[in-house]
């Protein structure tokens, strides 16, 4: 085949030779149509052509574009943390498209502009707003910036600061163009027939504002979902980075250290307020649910959204963190208790009480805790701790295994510095979770791990539930002169507030009610708990 070689490239020069280049892409993979459609942006970002001509040949070229990094972004979405060198390359490729096409489109529009207004290429307000064909290139270039950056974000992936300023600086010459909210038509763009630019610019803002990183493929897949069909409602003011403005309208965005950007928010969220009275037990979530959300977790994601879309949310603030490393352990191996009754371990049955005594569940017994806990340790890993803010400690991380997902449970033992007594290990579970931009061709591929520690001491227990399977389990024990309340973490979500739940240690048996359901996951739940007599 032909289609990829200079000589053929050089001869697509207008509308006619476009079609007759994009016709032999039909039967091309999606990865081999992306390296051929960007050899054809390299020789069209070389050749002498009139802005008009090279419109037309992007315009044919761009259906099998769109469709390709379609195919190949949308495998990538919730990919397991962390991704491989494969993956990092495929994102990587794309991206490379991504930006070719949307550099050569907005080299179109400066060119149009300059011809048809006279502006020198800057667009700083005409005094009647551009027509529909000259604010196309424009939009086309939004939109593929757009798509790059919630490829990021959908992938889980650090945004480099420059992609954000890239888009101000698009959404900045789309407002002065006159035509934010002038429908442009799509028709080759595999998806919507029309959009505008104000939606293209606030899509991946609202993306950026719910903190993926944070949610199940299945919410995100929701987020992506309101956030395209809601963003034409929202309006929006790009500043300079140090501009401090008080927005009552919506959530202010520090986007990097040039641009910040207000949003006003209003109108979306009274839509986001119908949509949650809408739902009900036995009332679809939406036209096309998202596969996997049940009406419960439609409800609390749109309670999230309501939250993070509002003047009440603010990008979370990081500190220096207390030490400089710590040794984590991701998941709990469960030892099985020892003692003079008979053995038991994870998913067997015993009959218990034969342990009840007087010193029930007590921090006397800690010294055993802190033996188990170190005995979890052994298999830590060393890990730089780079952040944290008010809710979450960041670590880096690039060992592959194990594999880390959403709810999964950390053991976190802080290194001692200088000649301070060592710290001691705290119990967390992994909230957040996003692959690091890769430096160095020589170095592994490195992902954050962002951690919610709860300050309690905590005491690995087996757990009984109702008298049911043996299972690991945590009494989480407030520190002395602390008014939080005692709490069981459950590894096995399903339990029911009024349960009684048995647990025992290596030398103690006891038991306690659960109260009110704390915090929960796919993977765990925390209960407040009161001891019984």
């Amino acid at each position: 085949m032909s289609v990829g070689t200079s000589a053929e490239l050089v001869r697509v020069r207008d509308a006619v030779s476009a079609r007759r280049w994009a016709a032999q892409l039909v039967d091309c993979e999606p990865g081999h149509r992306l390296v051929l459609i960007e050899r054809l942006l390299q020789q069209l970002g070389r050749a002498d052509m009139p802005p008009e001509a090279m419109l037309e040949v992007m315009e044919q070229a761009r259906r099998w574009h769109v469709e390709a990094l379609n195919e190949t972004l949308g495998a990538l979405n919730g990919a397991p943390i962390p991704l491989s060198r494969d993956t990092l390359g495929q994102f990587g490729h794309a991206g490379r498209g991504l930006r070719a096409a949307r550099s050569l489109y907005r080299q179109i529009f400066t060119l149009l502009v300059d011809d048809v207004v006279g502006t020198n290429g800057k667009v700083d307000g005409p005094r009647e707003p551009l027509s529909p064909r000259l604010v196309m290139p424009l939009a086309r270039a939004l939109d593929l910036q757009s798509r790059l950056l919630v490829a990021y974000l959908r992938a889980r992936l650090e945004v480099p600061e420059t992609e954000w300023d890239e888009l101000c600086r698009l959404g900045a010459d789309a407002r002065a163009s006159g035509a934010l909210d002038e429908p442009i038509p799509d028709p080759r763009g595999a998806g919507r027939r029309s959009y505008t630019c104000r939606e293209l610019f606030v899509y991946p803002l609202l993306i950026r504002a719910a903190e993926t990183e944070e949610l199940d493929n299945e919410s995100v897949a929701y987020a992506v979902r309101l956030a395209r069909r809601l963003a034409g409602r929202v309006g929006f003011r790009i500043d300079w980075t140090g501009v401090t403005l008080q927005n009552l309208g919506g959530p202010v965005l520090d986007l990097s250290q040039e641009h910040r950007v207000r949003l006003d928010t209003r109108k979306l969220l009274k839509a986001l307020e119908r949509r949650c009275a809408e739902l009900g037990d036995e009332q679809a979530i939406d036209e096309n649910p998202a596969p996997g959300l049940g009406v419960e977790d439609a409800r609390a994601m749109l309670r999230r959204l309501q939250w993070h879309w509002s003047a009440d949310y603010s990008e979370p603030r990081v500190f220096a963190p207390p030490a400089p490393s710590a040794r984590v352990c991701f998941g709990w191996a469960g030892a099985p208790a020892s003692g003079p009754a008979e053995p038991e371990g994870r998913g067997l049955r015993y009959q218990f009480g034969s342990w009840r005594r007087e010193s029930t569940l007590k921090p006397s017994f800690l010294p055993h805790h802190a033996e188990a806990l170190g005995r979890q340790l052994q298999r830590a890993e060393p890990l730089a701790w780079l952040t944290r803010s008010a809710r979450l400690c960041y670590f880096e991380r690039e060992s592959p295994e194990p594999r880390l997902e959403l709810g999964t449970i950390a053991i976190v033992h802080p290194d001692a510095q200088g000649g301070e007594a060592p710290q001691r290990p705290m119990l967390g579970v992994v909230l957040s979770l996003r692959q690091a931009t890769v430096s160095s061709a020589r170095r592994e591929p490195v992902h954050h791990v962002g951690i919610a520690l709860w300050p309690d001491s905590p005491m690995p227990v087996q757990a009984s539930v109702d008298q049911g399977y043996v299972e690991d389990a945590f009494l989480l024990l407030p520190e002395d002169g602390s008014d939080a309340p005692r709490s069981l973490l459950l590894l096995r979500p399903g339990a029911r507030g009024g349960m009684t739940v048995t647990l025992r240690d290596r030398n103690d048996e006891g038991a306690v009610r659960l109260d009110r359901l704390l915090e929960g996951g796919t993977r765990f739940e925390r209960w407040s708990v009161t001891l019984l007599d």
